[in-house]
């Protein structure tokens, strides 16, 4: 499961833009997501989790109280009940259960400053607080591959810095021993067990020029050995999914504070990047594989200015934008029960929030057009942007900021829209025919 580092990491400085001279399309799928009523709290979920279509829970934090933070539900999302645990002060960052009775919770516990590991036998009835051994630390991610075999991650304090650490279990989490990441400094963000061999960790690398952190195991956890990438501007990795052992993704954010997502085909050997609608400031928290073809992300414009969704149903050729409609905040965990059903968490306007959806996050009746049938130029401009649609009409077009704020809406087959008054800097075009639509970013210059 996918969790959140100290804030201090998120603080970003500026927008940078990445502007081409040559167009970048993407699709925006019209979502449908609901809003999930979890009652008004102020605070964040770090991570949601449903063991099947009724029974789920989320873990964060608790502003107000200043405490850490455990929701359940047992009627798909409908209602939510506060579960205890006997720790005040701390913050809650992964949520895992091997069935309906059994999970665990990782995160910090402010009073002592260790990492923690609370275990369930009862379904969140009673938390019971684990030995770990992590006395100044934080643990932000934890996976069991059976009943009995288990695996933490994070980092321990240190006067020099933090120390990433994976933390194994052969007895369902009664004891917990440290193993060796090979990494000096940095910290491990999430883990990824495809296989109950084969798992991935990644994170941060101080001491590596491009930070990335990545390791890898093969024999059940006992030993890891380092990834590298050769990838343009890299800088930090919050989540991490495999589908199996060869192939996954790994997202966070480059050194330009842009959104990242890496895909490896052949076991972390080699990475790529993929490519983004979106190409300015963000970061991506959370990755999951749902199927060999389908994947989900999430994460938050740049300063926590609005959530953000992405999905690929081709092992991430192409990622498409879903609109969540987030103004503000940010989205921390997204975790899909199956295909279609699905859960995404964060914050949003200092108060926990979480959305819903029943179609695999894409509204059932909207339809998505080739770029190919519609051309948009010049791009760059100045002052005007022409549309020509070869094989449908146009119904209406509207002009968003990279935050998604609507600028422009032309009705009435508009096939030629002046933008001399908005600012320089990057745009995206949504075009409605009565065949679908297509979303287009361009320059204005």
């Amino acid at each position: 499961m996918n969790s959140k580092i100290n804030a201090s990491f998120l603080k970003k400085i500026g927008i940078i833009y990445c502007i081409s001279l040559i167009p970048i399309f993407s699709n925006v799928l019209y979502a449908q997501w609901n809003n999930v009523n979890t009652g008004p709290i102020q605070g964040l979920f770090n991570c949601v989790y449903f063991v099947n279509k009724d029974t789920g829970y989320a873990v964060g934090k608790d502003a107000e109280k200043n405490n850490e933070l455990i929701l359940k539900t047992t009627d798909g999302g409908l209602t939510w009940t506060k579960q205890t645990f006997g720790i005040q002060g701390g913050n809650f960052s992964s949520v895992y259960f091997i069935n309906t009775d059994t999970g665990f919770v990782v995160g910090s516990d402010d009073f002592t400053s260790d990492g923690i590991i609370l275990k369930t036998i009862n379904g969140g009835t009673n938390w019971v607080r684990q030995t770990t051994g992590i006395s100044y630390g934080f643990l932000s991610s934890i996976q069991f591959v059976n009943a009995t075999t288990g695996y933490a991650s994070g980092y321990e304090k240190y006067s020099y810095g933090n120390t990433p650490i994976i933390l194994k279990t052969n007895d369902g989490g009664l004891t917990w021993v440290k193993k060796s990441t090979l990494i000096q400094k940095g910290y491990l963000n999430a883990l990824s067990f495809p296989q109950a061999d084969t798992g991935y960790a990644v994170g941060a690398d101080y001491n590596y020029s491009n930070r990335i952190g990545m390791v890898k195991t093969v024999d059940a956890g006992n030993t890891w050995t380092q990834l590298k990438t050769d990838i343009k501007n890299p800088g930090d990795l919050y989540g991490v999914s495999f589908i199996n052992a060869l192939t996954g993704f790994a997202v966070g954010m480059n050194t330009w504070y842009e959104l990242l997502i890496l895909r490896t085909l052949d076991g972390g050997e080699h990475w790529t990047e993929q490519t983004i609608p979106i190409t300015d400031g963000g970061t991506l928290y959370s990755v999951q594989f749902i199927d060999q073809n389908t994947a989900f992300a999430c994460g938050s414009m740049l300063n926590n200015k609005g959530g953000l969704i992405f999905k690929t149903s081709d092992c991430g050729k192409h990622w498409h934008q879903l609109n969540c409609t987030m103004t503000d905040g940010a989205l921390y965990s997204i975790h899909f029960i199956n295909p279609n059903d699905g859960y995404v968490a964060g914050f949003s306007s200092d108060t926990c929030v979480m959305i819903s959806t029943s179609t695999g996050g894409v509204s059932i009746s909207q339809t998505l057009l080739p770029v190919s049938n519609i051309s948009v130029y010049p791009n760059p401009t100045f002052d005007v942007l022409k549309i020509n649609s070869m094989q449908s009409t146009i119904n209406s077009v509207v002009i968003l900021d990279v935050y998604g704020k609507e600028l422009i809406r032309k009705i009435n087959q508009p096939n030629e829209i002046y933008i001399g008054e908005l600012p320089a800097g990057i745009y995206f075009l949504q075009i409605f025919t009565e065949k679908g639509m297509i979303n287009q970013k361009f320059v204005k210059k």
